[in-house]
């Protein structure tokens, strides 16, 4: 859902973040996310890092890792690129707080509740989580980033939610720059 809301529906997600998150004002349809790399970390990588506590249903800290880096984008999503934007919303954020919030906090209601047994191993899901989310999205796009790319996203991949507002904030980021090397 999570994944749909960024990249389909209102999808927008890759040149909001490369731009408003990352600060890209001359290529952020390909720097520094571009469709391959966010091709690798959203299908390949975080479906992983969801198959895997699933296959190990008793390592509770792996569970709360995943759900805890659903939690972890909420600042991102809710507060950090809304202040970039200067907007109130950006993709992304309605899952990550009527989808992924409440089920973090439902999964470790259940485990203190039904399995207190296990339940020190939520704290091991911080550590986990902020592991996952830096081999899952931070590394690659480290590795990954090339202003040169190949791998632009399409237009329909970068302009979802209010496209209009999105292009004047970068057509506005890009005189500032030139104003600024200019001086």
């Amino acid at each position: 859902m999570h994944q749909f809301e960024e990249y389909a529906f209102p999808g927008g997600f890759p040149i909001i973040s490369n731009m408003a998150g990352l600060g890209e004002v001359d290529h952020p349809e390909r720097y520094p996310l571009n469709a391959r790399q966010s091709f690798l970390s959203n299908v390949i990588f975080c479906y992983l890092s969801y198959i895997i506590p699933i296959l190990f249903p008793n390592l509770i800290w792996m569970g709360a890792s995943q759900v805890l880096a659903g939690v972890w984008q909420l600042p991102g999503h809710g507060i950090a690129m809304n202040v970039r934007l200067k907007s109130k919303y950006n993709p992304g954020l309605a899952s990550t707080a009527f989808l992924q919030t409440p089920v973090a906090i439902y999964y470790i209601w259940y485990v203190v509740r039904y399995m207190p047994d296990k339940a020190g191993q939520l704290w091991w899901g911080i550590p986990g989580s902020l592991a996952m989310l830096l081999l899952t999205f931070i590394v690659p796009i480290l590795f990954m980033k090339d202003k040169n790319s190949k791998y632009p996203f399409d237009d329909r991949e970068l302009y979802g939610y209010n496209k209009e507002h999105v292009i004047k904030l970068w057509e506005e980021r890009k005189a500032a720059k030139a104003a600024k090397e200019t001086k």
